[in-house]
């Protein structure tokens, strides 16, 4: 932190609207205790300091809130990434590459294949059940869609175009 020429030292004070609050009431108190012939004014000061702290308790109380509901949905956000990256649905990720992504497989082909396979229907139901939960959280609003956004930027698209032969049908 650089200085100006002859300052010796600096210090910062955050003055909230509940600091403010109180030294206003505190104000109040003492001009009632020490100018009584005020008190009316004095009277109606504290009606207005009463009402903007009610009025800040309910934005504090909002904002709050709010908080609180981002962090839920971005810690939901992340549970849900967290089931994705399991080591058996990775295995079932690795499944379907090995068995699709490596051969020039017509669409019947591949809808065949996985028909054929009951370990790769499975693989391929389990990857996609996972994925359309994440379309409900993201329509109903309990995860963050930007997260998931970049963090499956190549993982879906990848999953609809090796799938897509199966999707259709």
């Amino acid at each position: 932190m650089s200085k100006s020429p002859g300052e010796i030292s600096s210090f910062t004070v955050k003055l909230t609207i509940a600091v403010i609050l109180t030294v206003l009431a505190l104000a109040a108190i003492l001009l009632h205790i020490f100018i009584p012939s005020w008190n009316r004014e004095i009277e109606f000061a504290a009606v207005v300091i009463g009402g903007a702290a009610a009025v800040y308790a309910a934005y504090y109380t909002a904002i709050s809130l709010r908080l609180s509901v981002t962090l839920t949905r971005d810690r939901n956000t992340f549970d849900l990434l967290k089931e994705l990256n399991r080591i058996d649905v990775t295995r079932i990720r690795l499944e379907i590459k090995h068995k699709l992504s490596a051969e020039n497989l017509t669409a019947k082909d591949v809808h065949e294949k996985i028909l054929a396979d009951s370990e790769l229907l499975g693989a391929v139901n389990t990857l996609l059940g996972l994925f359309e939960d994440m379309s409900l959280a993201v329509q109903y609003d309990h995860v963050n869609e930007e997260i998931l956004y970049y963090s499956l930027l190549f993982l879906v698209p990848w999953t609809f175009d090796t799938l897509k032969p199966f999707i259709n049908e």
